[in-house]
This record gives C-alpha cells, sequence and structure tokens, in this order.
C-alpha cells in the first residue's frame, strides 16, 4: 500500500501550476503512444508488489530487495508524473483517467478478495484491532479512493486550466 503512496507522490505538484502558456517553436509533438510508456511502467512496478505476494516477503526479509521495491516506486512515480508536468497537456486528463485502472484493479482484488493475499499479515501484530481479512479490506478500500482522487484532482485542474482563456507570451508582456 505505501507503494501506491510513493508512486502517486512527485516532487512538483501537478496541482499547483501556473496559468497556461502558449506553447512556442518547441512545441512537444510525442504521440499519445509515447506519452502512455511512463503509465505501463507504474503499472508494472505496483503490480510487481502488488500481484506478487513473494516479492512482498522477499522484500520484507531483505533489506536489500526491500531497497530495491522502494527505488523501483519511486522512479516509477517521478516518470508517471513527467508527462504530466510537459508542455502539452492536451492528452493529460484521458492519462491519468486510464492510469487509474491498474491501481483500481488491484485495489479491488485487495478489497473483495476472500483471502488473505500476503500471508505476512496472518501472522504480524494487529493493528486498530482489525483481523487480516479486515486490514486487507481497508487497505484495497483506502488505495482506491486516496489513488482515485490522487489523480483526480490534477486532471481537474489541468483540465480547468485547458478550458480557460490562453496566456500568451505577447499577452505577458
Amino acid at each position: 500500500m505505501g507503494g501506491a503512496f510513493l508512486a502517486a507522490g512527485s516532487a512538483r505538484s501537478p496541482i499547483i501550476d501556473f496559468p497556461h502558456v502558449e506553447a512556442s517553436a518547441s512545441h512537444d509533438h510525442r504521440s499519445a503512444a509515447d506519452s502512455l510508456r511512463p503509465s505501463r511502467a507504474m503499472a508494472s512496478a505496483m503490480s510487481g508488489e502488488g500481484l506478487g505476494p513473494a516479492v512482498f516477503e522477499l522484500a520484507l526479509n531483505s533489506t536489500a530487495w526491500h531497497d530495491l521495491e522502494l527505488a523501483s516506486f519511486l522512479s516509477a512515480g517521478a516518470l508517471f508524473w513527467w508527462p504530466v508536468m510537459a508542455a502539452d497537456r492536451s492528452f493529460i486528463p484521458l492519462y491519468l483517467f486510464a492510469a487509474t485502472f491498474p491501481c483500481d484493479a488491484l485495489s479491488a482484488f485487495l478489497a473483495f478478495c476472500d483471502r488473505i493475499v500476503y500471508p505476512h499479515y496472518l501472522t504480524a501484530a494487529p493493528l486498530f484491532h482489525l483481523s487480516p481479512m479486515e486490514d486487507q479490506q481497508l487497505a484495497g478500500a483506502l488505495m482506491w479512493v486516496v489513488v482515485t482522487i490522487a489523480y483526480l484532482i490534477p486532471a481537474v485542474v489541468i483540465t480547468v486550466q485547458m478550458l480557460g482563456p490562453r496566456i500568451t507570451e505577447e499577452a505577458k508582456a
């Protein structure tokens, strides 16, 4: 679950931004397919930990694997948010919407699964007096809501900026 929060983070928040400035001759001409690569990297990092309880157990027992796991989340998070900071933001609301699907699938799986996915939690000390199943279901539901909000807020802000008046370099002078 910590991976979802880390992957949703960014050194520069996509929520706080300056007014849209019309792109100049150095306009970014990446295709939508090129722009989806970071989303696939993040989905791979999250699903590698989320759908691989053996990898999770290994990370719990090995400092080196745990550090590698955290580095993969941080790298995937940075790659994921990179296009959001790009000059051409026309595809970003759709990009953020599509990016919720891998996390939604993992969250739903954790929330509605009829068995404990991570055996470690069967023997771990309970937090907040929750059973391991209740803890897993709560974690899945919390991850579902928090990640969806983390993607929805910048998507709404960018959509509002796109629909608002554009400020050109000449108008700023």
